[in-house]
């Protein structure tokens, strides 16, 4: 939603090729080899750009340089180690297993744990030594650096991604509506049990983004977000409503003209998803006929909530 993919995506290869010209001035100016220097900025900002984001901004937004500690941790304990077979072998795997339980402690311990294992593994392929430490070291702060420096540009406007996650989210359901008008009519249980249970997890992860995207504490000009986020929350429980409650085809209890009733519901709901007008009013839920079964009414209610 919001092309944020896309952009964290632009900003990760801005960031890698930031780095690499910057690993180049930096080996050429010690002297080091230039293509382990590139490489070894490259992946060091590839690998650190999670943990640059979130900080907040003013002095906070400095905590995204934090990853430069494990990272030149993990250089340092390559270089101490003595070469040959089976020494870096087991150090590898100790590396290895100390970065799992560093990122036991959760949040971005983990990605903390994974760059002192990248710094350590890099630095042993690359057989940086001793003599060598300062052009790695160089490198990977040059990486770290260009990684938080991409993120000091503005992010994407909330507007633009609540816009995009709408929109996005308006597509899936209109998708939902169809596939359950597809599963009514013509009885088809693979539509039920296949695609109609993952364009609902497909909801579920639009609605989890445009939520993510809505400041807990909005001011006067985000007014309407609480509101916002209960309506996006609303709209979930309602199309997992519709799925749930849809009648089955082993369902004899309701009729063809009852199915054919619900069907229109659902038919009105899709046209109006794809024209992007107001849902036509419904019928209201005293006026369906009294003869009508327990889950045609439970289904006509659900669809009432969706609309």
């Amino acid at each position: 939603p919001g092309l944020v993919r896309l952009d964290t995506a632009l900003r990760t290869l801005l960031a890698v090729a930031l780095a690499g010209v910057g690993g180049a001035l930096v080996g050429h100016t010690i002297g080091s080899q230039l293509p382990s220097a590139m490489a070894f900025a490259g992946l060091m900002a590839l690998f650190s750009m999670p943990t640059t984001y979130g900080w907040g901004g003013g002095l906070r937004r400095a905590a995204g340089l934090i990853p430069l500690v494990p990272a030149l941790l993990g250089i340092a304990c390559a270089v101490v180690l003595p070469r040959g077979m089976v020494i870096p072998a087991i150090a590898l795997g100790l590396a290895a297993a100390l970065a799992v339980w560093i990122g036991r402690f959760g949040g971005p311990w983990v990605l903390y744990g994974q760059l002192f294992f990248v710094g350590f593994y890099f630095s042993l392929l690359l057989d940086v030594t001793a003599r060598e430490i300062g052009g790695a070291t160089a490198a990977a702060a040059v990486g770290i650096v260009c990684a938080w420096g991409v993120t000091l540009l503005p992010p994407p406007s909330l507007k633009r991604q609540l816009v995009g996650g709408l929109t996005q989210l308006r597509e899936r359901v209109e998708l939902v509506v169809s596939l359950a008008l597809d599963a009514l009519t013509y009885d088809d249980e693979q539509i039920r049990e296949k695609r109609l249970r993952q364009e609902l997890t497909a909801v579920k992860n639009t609605i989890a983004a445009i939520a993510g995207m809505l400041p807990w504490e909005a001011d006067d000009s985000y007014s309407a977000i609480p509101r916002l986020r209960s309506e996006v929350f609303a709209v979930q429980v309602a199309v997992e409503a519709v799925i749930r409650e849809l009648p089955s085809d082993t369902d004899r209890t309701i009729t063809v003209l009852q199915r054919s009733m619900l069907s229109g519901e659902l038919a009105a709901i899709s046209a109006a998803l794809r024209s992007s007008v107001p849902v036509p009013e419904l019928r209201q839920t005293d006026t369906v006929p009294a003869d009508w079964p327990v889950s045609a009414r439970v289904a006509h209610e659900a669809i009432l909530e969706l609309a």
